[in-house]
């Protein structure tokens, strides 16, 4: 059932609300004329409301459109782009910056965890979102359900007037039935702020004179949907239709951007004492100097050195390259996560508030740093250099490394222990590169074995995580979220994998 609604605030907080199928309304201190269109165009529907002051003034008020769901269900895929996948149905805990995995609940079968960030409840409770159109890469609100083989998705503008859209979607607490409002102004009661989603809320209602108020209009499409997959081609089909077209101005030439970033990298970012790249410019982050992968050393190396690069930059490429492909490999066929002071170390070692961690790594930093250590070789010999013998043994111990990990493990998990390659946090697509990293040393060094790990490790992650419209684990910090470093370290597997 679609209604327009009236809502009235005190401060953030929903004070009195009113629904209608149109027509004049006293409410919040003002008559509003409300009219609620709904026509079908083409394969869609256009719901529109309108909802204005006729007389008197309405305080602290917003307005929009409400659409219950009787037969709701946790089974249903909600999806808002690009903050919200499956609901964030996971287990998720209240943590501090930069959360870690309780001692209790590590381990290569432990469950996905995520801190509290916007999400729907596993277990019972208030189950409810709050956002703003401004969260979304789309200001959409799309649903898959497996258990009538439906799709539903619904496109909002992400402002009416003067006022940013909200989006506020609520399950009953039986979870049997759910409701969506798309309201403006957007007004959420409580709203999330780094690690927490109580925080205070500084949204507010708006005072509407006679003349005033607001008009909302969305697209909505009910169609037959098999499969997650089916959703996710369909909202990329239709999610620009209420949007105008353009191309985006080039104003700055590729050539132009390189010297840029590489005068950069040379002023800020390299450091004689350790004779690497840092991973953050040389006056901040004083205890966390270099990291191999995710957002350090390799990547930018091979990004360097593929943009053409010469002289000074080439040399310190070079010379980076060669620590990082020789001491900073552990014994066992592990890049180790960091060098601190010099000292080649895991991610846990300077964590002393978790002990347990003292030697875990983030997987995702081996598939990072393998691939684009054997893209960087690459680089080097399309210029026409020889590869120096000690990369080449240094990468090939990495691939024997994760190969054997899988083997010995059936995943890559979210955390490995640096030294052992046991998984001690699984669970997650955070070595979600691994597979494209294996096919680059499949061509590298041959033998078969690196193919057929990058071909199951794919498959796993294929049915586990893309079949399922989720991806997890790409950044150190964020616990096992939704993210989509992971999910475009996916594509780039799959792609690697086809070619």
């Amino acid at each position: 059932m679609i209604s327009a609604i009236l809502r009235q605030h005190d401060g953030s907080t929903v004070i009195g609300s009113a629904s209608t199928q149109g027509g004049w309304l006293a409410f919040a201190g003002a008559e509003w004329q409300v009219k609620l269109t709904d026509e079908s165009v083409a394969e869609s529907r256009r719901v529109k409301v309108s909802a204005e002051v006729i007389s008197g003034q309405a305080e602290q008020a917003s307005a929009g459109l409400s659409f219950e769901f009787p037969d709701w269900s946790t089974d249903v895929f909600l999806l808002l782009p690009g903050v919200i996948y499956a609901g964030n149905r996971f287990e998720s805990r209240k943590l501090t910056y930069s959360p870690r995995h309780p001692e209790a609940e590590c381990g290569p079968d432990a469950p996905a965890l995520i801190a509290d960030v916007p999400h729907l409840r596993t277990d019972a409770g208030p189950s409810r979102l709050q956002l703003l159109a401004g969260a979304l890469t789309t200001p959409c609100v799309a649903m898959f359900d497996p258990r009538h083989g439906t799709g539903w998705i619904l496109l909002a503008p992400a402002n009416a007037g003067p006022d940013e859209v909200g989006f506020d979607f609520v399950e009953s607490d039986d979870r049997q039935s759910a409701r969506l409002t798309v309201t403006a102004p957007g007004v959420r009661e409580r709203r999330y702020q780094f690690m927490h989603t109580d925080a205070e809320s500084a949204d507010r209602g708006r005072d509407f004179l006679p003349g005033e108020g607001v008009s909302i209009s969305v697209r909505i499409d009910s169609f037959p949907c098999a499969s997650i997959q089916e959703l996710f081609d369909r909202v990329f089909a239709v999610r620009k239709s209420l949007f105008p077209t353009g191309e985006a101005a080039v104003e700055l030439p590729q050539s132009a951007a390189f010297d840029l970033i590489e005068a950069h990298y040379n002023r800020d970012f390299w450091c004689e004492r350790d004779r690497l790249y840092h991973t953050s410019m040389t006056h901040e982050w004083a205890n966390n100097p270099y990291q191999t992968g995710w957002c350090g050393g390799i990547i930018a190396e091979y990004a360097l050195l593929a943009g053409g690069a010469a002289g000074l930059t080439r040399s310190r490429c070079i010379t980076h390259l060669d620590r990082a492909l020789g001491e900073g490999i552990t014994p066992g066929g592990l890049f180790f996560a960091r060098c601190n002071d010099g000292v080649w170390q895991s991610d846990g070692l300077s964590d002393p508030a978790h002990p347990w961690r003292k030697d875990f790594t983030l997987v995702r930093r081996q598939g990072d740093a393998l691939l684009y250590a054997l893209r960087a070789m690459d680089a080097l010999e399309a210029s026409g250099e020889n590869v120096p013998q000690a990369w080449l043994d240094g990468t090939r111990r990495v691939a024997d490394g994760l190969a054997r990990v899988w083997q010995e493990n059936g995943q890559f998990g979210h955390w490995l222990n640096q030294f052992t390659g046991r998984v001690t946090v699984g669970n997650s697509a955070s070595g979600a590169l691994i597979p494209a990293a294996l096919c680059a040393a499949e061509r590298r060094f041959g033998g078969g074995r690196f193919l057929v790990a990058a071909r199951e490790s794919a498959e796993l992650y294929y049915q586990h995580f893309t079949r399922k419209g989720i991806s997890t684990g790409g950044p150190g910090d964020a616990l096992q979220c939704p993210d989509s470093e992971s999910s475009y370290a996916l594509v780039e597997s799959f792609v690697e994998l086809h070619e």
